[in-house]
């Protein structure tokens, strides 16, 4: 039952996110078709500088549309799950023969897998459109990454998937604690949005409270057992290896939290669900 939620969450949203980047697509191509006339003198267009001015605008769209994909999809995946499972639509959703557990996995791979996808298209098209102003030749690309491929040590290719990974569970992280928020809300006020709020918030700052403390009682054992003379040389030699620790304690950091804020919000959907 989990895949056919997963079919459907992806045929929904995929209606609300495929004509966005189908346009922002459109317009990074058109800015670069546009870019090209700002090449030819302006005495021959005899249009001034119309092009410049047209090119900036398109320029400054396109910046704001990458940040509005990626912060967009982020909000309108916290939106549907409220709307989807706790409001009016909750009672249609929780009378199928699925469990709590499911339409929170299912929300959270659709929302997760978006959140990804928006980031890659963003990180894709940036370059596109840098290399497409700047027309830069083919052979001069060519010759910077020919450089730049022995510079690549497997310390920094496990640097590189360390930052993926721990970015990734970031994510998880952002929707764990807001779908647990979302589910305990209506438990703390009247409002839900606002009981939300209450509950996103405050359990941050609880979660930030804790991971000092925490931080706090493993330096100071580690001063006690480290000898963090050496440990510090040893991170500045290999600025990549320092990397991939750094990560990997955010990685089980964020996995950690996530999976305490999902126990939290199935157990409120389960037991305790106040639909609007």
């Amino acid at each position: 039952m989990l895949g056919k939620l997963l079919k459907h969450e992806f045929k929904q949203t995929a209606k609300a996110y495929a004509p966005s980047y189908l346009a922002l697509t459109a317009v990074i191509v058109f800015t670069v078709i546009v870019s090209y006339f700002t090449t030819i003198s302006s005495s021959e267009l005899n249009i001034g500088n119309l092009p410049d001015i047209i090119l900036a605008m398109l320029m400054i769209a396109t910046f704001i549309g990458i940040f509005a994909i990626i912060f967009g999809t982020v909000i309108l995946e916290i939106a549907r799950f409220s709307k989807n499972l706790m409001d009016v639509e909750g009672y249609f959703m929780f009378s199928l023969p699925v469990s709590a557990a499911s339409h929170i996995a299912a929300k959270l791979i659709v929302a997760t897998a978006w959140a990804i996808i928006s980031i890659a298209f963003s990180l894709i098209a940036v370059p596109i459109l840098i290399m497409g102003i700047s027309r830069i030749p083919a052979y001069e690309l060519s010759v910077a990454i020919k450089t730049l491929l022995p510079l690549i040590t497997p310390e920094i290719v496990l640097a590189v998937i360390s930052v993926i990974f721990a970015t990734i569970m970031g994510i998880v992280f952002c929707y764990s604690l807001a779908y647990m928020a979302i589910s305990v809300g209506p438990h703390v006020t009247k409002n839900r949005i606002v009981g939300s709020l209450i509950v996103f918030f405050g359990s941050e700052m609880a979660l930030n409270v804790a991971s000092t403390a925490l931080m706090g009682f493993a330096g100071s054992f580690a001063l006690k057992n480290v000898n963090f003379n050496s440990l510090i040389a040893s991170l500045n030699a290999n600025p990549a290896a320092a990397i991939t620790i750094t990560m990997l304690f955010t990685l089980v950091h964020s996995l950690a939290v996530s999976a305490l804020c999902l126990t939290v919000c199935n157990y409120f959907l389960s037991k305790k669900l106040n639909l609007s």
